[in-house]
């Protein structure tokens, strides 16, 4: 297997899932800031990593394009987002929902696709993010008083940062990765 890693991040919790997969795989990291036109011709296997922005994964497009142009080359995502990893109150279907809305069941059926859980630093958005973060906490202050989601939600975000990385996520697609390279 050659692979290489292809990330975008704009907080820095996914380029150091990014950097720990690249690490763990030994091989490259290709930052799509430094090149958003790069082509990962020449590898065999593609781990994208992307961030959740508004319920969509954030270089999806690039991802798109690379696997049109590149259909023998097996591609992985990585989403990571804000909320946290599957459990009673944040089921699985939520993050597999976000993660359609970029690449549609029927367009994409065999696409591998991972989440896991990063953060979220209010200091580091633009000033177009924030302003649509506090609209998006007013809106979650209402629904949290009958929401359990809502809640959790604003207990970990309104502060303005936390960061809940946890290389432990990655295992899943590690797993997957290795049954791959049988």
């Amino acid at each position: 297997m050659r692979p290489i890693v292809v990330f975008t991040s704009q907080t820095g919790f996914t380029r150091r899932y990014a950097e720990r997969i690249a690490e763990t795989l030994g091989c490259p990291l290709a930052n799509l800031a430094n090149d958003r036109h790069f082509d990962p011709d020449g590898y065999d296997t593609v781990v994208f990593c992307g961030w959740f922005h508004a319920a969509s994964l954030k270089g999806a497009n690039w991802a798109k394009r690379a696997m049109a142009a590149h259909p023998d080359t097996r591609f992985v995502v990585l989403g990571v987002g804000a909320t946290p990893m599957p459990c009673d109150l944040w089921p699985e279907e939520g993050h597999i929902a976000a993660f359609r809305r970029s690449f549609p069941e029927e367009s994409y059926p065999d696409l591998a696709f991972f989440y896991a859980q990063g953060g979220f630093d209010f200091g580091s958005l633009g000033l177009p993010d924030k302003m649509a973060m506090h609209l998006y906490f007013k809106m979650q202050r209402k629904e949290a008083k009958t929401d359990p989601q809502a809640a959790d939600m604003l207990r970990h975000m309104e502060p303005g940062y936390f960061d809940a990385v946890d290389m432990a996520n990655l295992d899943p697609l590690f797993a997957y990765l290795s049954n791959c390279a049988r």
